[in-house]
């Protein structure tokens, strides 16, 4: 049995093998594209283009020769030629897929697929330990270190079923009353995805579930930063209401016991300054904006405006928090 492993950094060994096979980038690349462009046979021109595409023809054609050869010796050491892994047809290459071999991505996709379509209602247990075993064969982004435009693509679709795996895995351990579990995974998605503001409010609920606060006050300000630093923008209206609601039941929870919104720096002043930060910001931005409109009215009438331009007043949300 032949084991090859693209998650990651890419292995290759046979059973029984206590070390991985010595093999070069150039025949993981050869081989890593034979294995995940389906079952179709590839034309020697095309891997020349693709792996040597910036060489000569005929010092291309020798470096593809020289992977194949090493490749065989690698794969399928002591065999015959017509029983190897690779196999020559004319001027066509393609990996022999009725040789006995196990490969982590096909594997990883094919469980992962099933685990998503079980319906989480109906058997929502059985869902989340099919869930935990597909994405533990996730042992890093596919082919790590290598940066080919298909390995790029191939390692982005892949990234996105696992981050639909654990997004999906975050509601099922919340569900089941296990946050810990369900806050490491969503600490999982934001490492590969940051901008993803609903897991951050599911991070900010889910520290408050946990009697941490504190910690989902952080969770707000790190979001703020990332979209500030990234994008330019601030969180969204459904992201600062959950913060409000924190803001405004801190003496709540805090009789719950869950204290450590007190420690350290004091959050919540920190949050609460933010937030009256964020919206001040908007404040501005509005009224800019009605003073664009009214310039634009009164030069487009040929007239000055006279007086000072009416204020722009915003709801109270603040001062609510700051008496409660």
């Amino acid at each position: 049995m032949l084991y090859i492993q693209l998650l990651g950094s890419p292995r290759i060994f046979h059973h029984r093998q206590k070390s991985s096979c010595r093999i070069t980038r150039c025949e993981v690349r050869l081989l890593s594209y034979l294995l995940l462009h389906g079952k179709r046979p590839h034309s020697r021109e095309r891997l020349l283009g693709l792996m040597w595409g910036e060489q000569e023809e005929r010092r291309a054609r020798a470096c593809l020769s020289t992977a194949l050869w090493r490749l065989k010796r690698i794969l399928s050491p002591g065999t015959a030629k017509s029983d190897g892994f690779i196999k020559r047809t004319g001027n066509e290459i393609v990996f022999n897929w009725d040789r006995p071999h196990w490969v982590d991505v096909f594997l990883f996709e094919e469980r992962i697929k099933a685990a998503l379509s079980v319906e989480e209602d109906a058997r929502p247990v059985i869902q989340t330990r099919s869930l935990e075993e597909a994405l533990g064969l996730y042992t890093g982004d596919l082919m790590e270190g290598f940066y080919d435009d298909w390995i790029l693509l191939e390692r982005e679709r892949l990234l996105d079923l696992y981050i639909q795996g654990l997004t999906r895995l975050v509601f099922n351990y919340m569900h089941s009353g296990q946050i810990t579990k369900a806050l490491a995974c969503g600490r999982k998605i934001l490492h590969h995805d940051p901008l993803r503001e609903d897991v951050h409010r599911t991070m900010m609920r889910l520290y408050v579930k946990a009697g941490q606060p504190g910690q989902a006050l952080r969770q707000f300000k790190f979001c703020t930063d990332i979209f500030k630093k990234e994008l330019g923008l601030l969180p969204g209206e459904e992201t600062r209401e959950c913060l409000r609601w924190i803001l405004k039941n801190r003496n709540l929870l805090k009789s719950s016991g869950m204290s450590d919104m007190y420690t350290e720096v004091d959050p919540d002043r920190s949050a609460l300054s933010l937030l009256e930060a964020i919206e001040a910001l908007e404040d501005c931005q509005a009224r800019l904006c009605q003073v664009i409109s009214s310039l634009k009215a009164a030069l487009g009438a040929g007239i000055c405006p006279k007086g000072p331009l009416p204020p722009v007043g915003r709801p109270q949300k603040i001062k609510a928090v700051k008496q409660s």
